[in-house]
């Protein structure tokens, strides 16, 4: 299983490929998930209306509520899952409210796979919210994978969101693991420069996942076998994410 976590920023990214399509989109999504192979497709921060420029092997999984609606308005921003058609891929309910249920999609197939794609707000503010995501986060405890923007890192430790993390992947016996961690450990974890090339990731390094020089952008994953993890910094050239690649097999 190949899976993408990238987070778009709302960029002009669902353009129709016609025949006069720009150049400078070669090196655009579409053309990374082929080139990547990728299974599922993670994005955050995704404008409705550009659903409509799908790549036509490619479909969407909408989160809730919107997975059930025949129209979305078009100002809405969410977390959607991509998912090529001649594979089965089903919405599966995560017990969200309206509200917070469009920062996150949580989508299953036949073979039982589980997988849960995240956009996280700042907790800092909203107790409630805070709540909402340690109840589906931590007492959930059934996706395979966890991939998004957690909006956690270490230059924060007392943000909500870093602690959260924490209590996910640390501790005696973690409910899930750091897929790039383990990745570094194991010599699994690369990066990919802004001329494509391919690299070993070396644990003394930082490697950020936006453009703001932090890492934000997670992978976790439970009851599965890490083959290797990639990071792609070439996103860089059309939103402020790099996207983030696992490829792993079920236990």
């Amino acid at each position: 299983m190949r899976v993408l976590s990238l987070g778009v920023n709302m960029f002009e990214l669902f353009i129709h490929q016609q025949e006069s399509y720009p150049a400078y989109l070669e090196d655009s999504l579409f053309r990374l998930l082929k080139e990547h192979q990728i299974d599922v497709a993670l994005l955050q921060e995704v404008r409705s209306s550009k659903l409509q420029y799908l790549p036509t092997d490619f479909q969407a999984i909408l989160p809730f509520p919107y997975h059930s609606q025949p129209t979305v308005d078009f100002r809405n921003h969410m977390t959607v899952a991509l998912h090529l058609k001649q594979q089965q891929w089903f919405f599966q309910q995560n017990y969200l409210n309206p509200v917070a249920g469009k920062y996150m999609v949580s989508i299953r197939n036949p073979a039982y796979w589980t997988i849960l794609g995240v956009h996280m707000p700042l907790l800092l503010k909203r107790n409630e919210d805070k709540a909402l995501w340690e109840h589906v986060l931590l007492d959930e405890q059934h996706w395979h994978l966890i991939m998004g923007n957690f909006n956690a890192h270490n230059k924060k430790p007392l943000n909500h969101n870093w602690q959260l993390m924490q209590r996910l992947t640390k501790g005696e016996e973690p409910l899930y693991r750091n897929l790039w961690q383990e990745g570094l450990e194991q010599q699994k974890a690369y990066y990919l420069d802004y001329r494509g090339e391919k690299h070993l990731a070396n644990e003394t390094h930082f490697y950020r996942t936006t453009n703001s020089n932090t890492q934000i952008d997670y992978a976790l994953g439970r009851n599965i076998d890490l083959n290797e993890i990639i990071l792609d910094m070439r996103t860089l050239s059309f939103t402020n994410h790099c996207a983030l690649i696992v490829d792993c097999c079920k236990r």
